[in-house]
């Protein structure tokens, strides 16, 4: 096959983002180029995906990494265009979702008898935070020396422990701990 390269299929064939979050769309072309091929590439809705304006796929490569930024609720067609070659695809962008959680302290020191509250917040995907600590399975590694009952810590006995808040999410857990000295 002669001439110039036209523009094979996205990889993936669909997307679905969550909101904050970054994605990356494969820009391949149906054959390899002997010279560098400059993709155009254009967002329907930028303010919902951006994305470059363009991309390069080197010489003698098949495909090159495009970087997706998943900045509002919605749907966004991403176009790109090699000469009179179009690929589109469709980017769904969801609600933002849990990708980690901390702790508002992450080391106490208690008398015997005496307590202290700790929170655990919850961190998204948009940069978002939100409490979580009574939706938290809380825990001590020595019962013994310090308890927590919903991010309540109470110094029991001298001595070390570290307390755990576990934040589960669609099946996934979300752990933080904060040592604890009595």
């Amino acid at each position: 096959v002669s001439g110039a390269p036209g523009l094979a299929a996205f990889a993936p064939a669909s997307l679905t983002l969550a909101r904050g979050q970054g994605g990356l769309l494969r820009v391949r072309l149906d054959r390899v180029a002997s010279d560098p091929a400059t993709v155009t590439l254009a967002s329907s809705a930028p303010a919902i995906v951006g994305v470059a304006a363009s991309v390069t796929i080197p010489a003698g490569a098949l495909a090159a990494d495009v970087p997706l930024a998943a900045l509002a609720l919605g749907t966004s067609t991403i176009s790109a265009t090699l000469g009179a070659s179009t690929q589109q695809l469709a980017v769904q962008v969801g609600a933002a979702v849990v990708v980690g959680v901390s702790l508002s302290k992450t080391a106490l020191s208690l008398a015997a008898g005496s307590s202290d509250a700790v929170s655990l917040r919850a961190h998204y995907s948009d940069g978002s935070q939100q409490d979580a600590t009574a939706q938290a399975t809380w825990t001590s590694s020595a019962g013994t020396v310090a308890t927590v009952t919903a991010g309540t810590v109470t110094g029991v006995a001298q001595g070390s422990a570290t307390v755990t808040a576990t934040h589960t999410v669609e099946g996934t857990p979300y752990t933080a701990g904060a040592a604890v000295t009595v």
